[in-house]
């Protein structure tokens, strides 16, 4: 309860400083001059008046602040070409954001505001002119996690479509006017969650009434937001850009922050002020006061949220120096991972990764969590709350080592809701793997080859296959070796045994870790190999290091060069083990009618 009395005194003050200041420009004079060509001037001064369509409710870009006034950020941009070049401005109000597009389309505004590119039709995308890209984020009220199997229902402005909710999950779309109306179905459980940029979440989640909504990262989403002027409106174009260039970053900065905390009452307190010079004396005074007290308490607090980061990296340092094999530091908004502890140096990872998202998605780590793994645990944490995951990572100089990291994401210095690090401790798992690998070896892997054998293979295959996403970033690959019948009858049974031996310990070598390898039967082998796409310099690295070593075969005295012919395909969702092997084998056939001994994908 306490907290919530502070909560709203804090919001009440900050309203208080806020409308008292309301009559600074958010952006300052010092924006840089813009240096339109002539061609650019005598538009504007045969246009005269620019209609542009505005939307309520569109915090911080655009707003209605009070009567018939418009605010924003991308008014801001607006003004600052009024003032500079003398032309008027004229809002064209619009019930929605379809609208807007409907009065852009139809002549009566040459510029809508605010508009989202992802959601435009490519030939509206011609007269979109960008001023801020932006993160996306998930705000919800039910602890709605994406990629779950529950039904979901989504708020979602009408007319906007720039995020594809098909790849999440089963979700149902239901269409509000604003985001603001949006966010209230989120708070009276209408629907699950809204999907927003940043600087709307922030500003819609700050004066949010109910206490469970939460803000959650959806992993490198990003949506871009711009004026949309006409497709015909080339110069137009052409003078909002040197106008979003003339404006510093710090400057966009300093609007979006100011819009996002505004409320909507600012003229009656300053006319208040104005007639009354005794309460505005005194107005002075509260402030001061209540300007101490906002510091204090964001003092106290800042404290205490550096107090409980510091506490929680305190106890995994401590938990991977005593119990671990190391410790990791996430960040965020960095996308940068830290390892530390006393035995980080034994896992075969750099201590410090920048661009981690991208070091996944390449597979440049020596480490069988994919980007798309990371992804999805990562949305599904909570701050606050531990988790356990399990993975395998590759240690110094050779050899793969299962780990079971036990995680925290903890919240940032401005709200718990936020994700801001995660940190976790990975303790060794081999042993426990090692036993449960012993049990599943009886029946499922190959003597000879030490791979697995076709029914220890068929499993993990049809459960890979029914984990692909949308989008496959593996291939499967069937090859065996040339010409083995002649092998076998020229050199004899055990030099032909060795012959496989060999090539099932070289698959093993160089797929390591994270690749199905399997003897199908005879001389056939196939393997699933998770990460590279068909198209991947790494994959095919892989696979002609595999060649060059079967072409320097040789056992107890006799050289053979060993050819291989490999078919690759790329699984696509929903495909069944039994259609890709087809495929797989159609193209070995062909191969083989070919010449044999070559690798090509499908």
């Amino acid at each position: 309860m306490k907290r919530k009395r502070k909560g709203c005194l804090l919001v009440f003050c900050v309203s208080m400083i806020l409308n008292m200041i309301t009559s600074i420009p958010a952006l300052a004079a010092e924006s840089s001059t813009m240096d339109l060509t002539r061609e650019e001037k005598e538009y504007l001064e045969e246009k005269e008046v620019l209609r542009v369509a505005v939307i309520d409710g569109w915090r911080p870009y655009m707003y209605k602040s009070s009567g018939d006034t418009y605010s924003g950020f991308a008014l801001d941009m607006l003004e600052t070409l009024q003032k500079e070049n003398g032309i008027t401005i004229q809002y064209v109000e619009a019930e929605d954001y379809e609208r807007a597009l409907e009065l852009l389309k139809d002549g009566q505004a040459d510029i809508a505001a605010f508009m989202e590119k992802e959601g435009l039709q490519e030939d509206a995308q011609k007269g979109f002119v960008p001023y801020i890209t932006a993160p996306l984020q998930m705000i919800t009220g039910t602890g709605a996690v994406l990629f779950e199997d529950r039904s979901l229902k989504a708020a979602v402005p009408a007319g906007v479509d720039y995020i594809n909710f098909d790849k999440y999950g089963k979700i149902e779309r239901m269409e509000f006017p604003t985001l603001e109306d949006c966010l209230k179905s989120v708070e009276k459980k209408q629907t699950d969650f809204i999907i927003s940029d940043f600087y709307t979440a922030e500003s819609l989640t700050r004066y949010a009434i109910a206490q469970t909504i939460v803000i959650k990262n959806i992993p490198q989403a990003y949506v871009t937001i711009g004026f949309l002027t006409g497709e015909s409106e080339g110069v137009l174009q052409g003078i909002l850009e040197k106008l979003r260039g003339s404006i510093s970053d710090a400057e966009v900065v300093n609007s979006l922050t100011l819009h996002g905390d505004r409320l909507l009452n600012e003229p009656k307190i300053i006319k208040l002020m104005y007639s009354n010079s005794f309460i505005a004396l005194n107005g002075v005074f509260i402030l001061i006061f209540l300007a101490v007290f906002i510091l204090l308490l964001y003092m106290k607090a800042h404290a205490e949220r550096q107090s409980e980061l510091y506490g929680h990296e305190q106890s995994y340092q401590l938990l991977a120096d005593t119990f671990g094999q190391a410790g990791m530091e996430y960040d965020f908004l960095n996308d940068r991972l830290v390892l530390f502890g006393n035995r980080h140096d034994e896992i075969d990872i750099p201590e410090v990764v920048e661009n981690l998202h991208d070091k996944l998605a390449k597979r440049e780590l020596r480490i069988t969590l994919t980007k798309e793994e990371f992804d999805k645990f990562c949305l599904n944490s909570e701050p606050g709350k531990t988790y356990q995951t399990e993975f395998q990572c590759g240690m110094r100089g050779e050899g793969w080592n299962w780990f079971s990291m036990i995680y925290i994401v903890v919240g940032s210095e401005e709200s718990r809701r936020m994700q801001r690090r995660l940190l976790g401790v990975l303790v060794d798992a081999q042993k426990q793997h090692q036993t449960q690998e012993k049990l599943l070896e009886i029946g499922q892997y190959d003597k000879l080859t030490k791979v697995f054998n076709r029914a220890g293979a068929e499993a993990l295959l049809v459960q890979a296959l029914q984990n692909l996403g949308e989008y496959s970033q593996n291939v499967f690959l069937l090859m065996d070796v040339d010409k083995f019948k002649q092998i076998n009858d020229t050199y004899g049974h055990l030099y032909g045994d060795e012959v496989l031996r060999t090539l099932g310990r070289n698959m093993q070598e160089i797929f390591q870790g994270d690749t199905i390898v399997s003897r199908w039967g005879g001389d056939e082998f196939i393997m699933f190999v998770r990460g590279p796409g068909a198209e991947d310099e790494l994959l095919r690295k892989r696979v002609e290091e595999l060649r060059r070593r079967m072409k320097e075969f040789q056992y107890d005295g006799v050289a053979y060069p060993i050819g291989l012919s490999i078919s690759g395909v790329v699984p696509k969702k929903g495909i069944s083990l039994q259609d890709l092997f087809k495929k797989a084998d159609e193209m070995l056939y062909r191969i083989k009618q070919e010449g044999r001994d070559d690798f090509r994908i499908q």
